[in-house]
């Protein structure tokens, strides 16, 4: 069942009309692209995990993003604690004179070793082009869980720069302070396609 929710999300996404609002934007909104990422999360009363996963996303018309990510985590001295994460996202943007503000929906369900949560999360935020290559943005998220009575909805700030290589391969840094004092990092490389 996993691999048929995963193959019909990321076949949805790659099969979409690719309408990219700016070829020459150094932001990945609004752009068809595949992105790999290694994650780090300190938690404030947990062992950290550290992770690895996939995004895949496509514009569906000039102001609207639909994607995907994949995502498996463990434990830091804890093999037995791991868990898998697939969502499904829906991006709105649009350019405010130099600023592109966004908003996103995204639903995902998660299989961990000892539970598995269905959650939502709302983003939004805003990014800024610093010179042709470098692009920063920030945004706030809200994420509550439909399936858990012990893990609450919570609120984290992202911070992000991203940093073209060459006009279709992207490297990106962020860093993310979750509401219950938690930290969490991200590197990862694009490709847009």
């Amino acid at each position: 069942m996993k691999s048929r929710l995963l193959a019909g999300l990321v076949a949805l996404s790659l099969a979409a009309p690719a309408f990219a609002q700016s070829a020459t934007s150094p932001s990945l909104l609004g752009k068809r692209y595949v992105e790999g990422f290694a994650s780090y999360t300190n938690y404030n009363h947990y062992p950290a995990d550290f992770g690895f996963g996939a995004t895949v996303n496509t514009p569906l018309c000039a102001s609207f993003d639909v994607g995907s990510t994949f995502f498996h985590s463990r434990q830091e001295g804890d093999a037995s604690h791991h868990y898998e994460m697939l969502d499904a996202h829906l991006a709105a943007h649009r350019d405010l004179g130099p600023v592109r503000a966004f908003a996103r929906a995204t639903l995902g369900y998660e299989w961990w070793s000892v539970e598995n949560l269905t959650w939502y999360r709302l983003d939004a935020g805003a990014e800024r082009a610093l010179t042709e290559r470098l692009l920063i943005s920030a945004h706030v998220s809200w994420q509550d869980f439909f399936s858990s009575d012990v893990l609450e909805g919570r609120f984290s700030v992202t911070s992000k720069a991203t940093f073209w290589v060459t006009s279709s391969v992207a490297v990106s840094l962020s860093g993310a302070y979750i509401e219950t004092g938690d930290l969490a990092t991200r590197l990862g490389l694009a490709f847009v396609f």
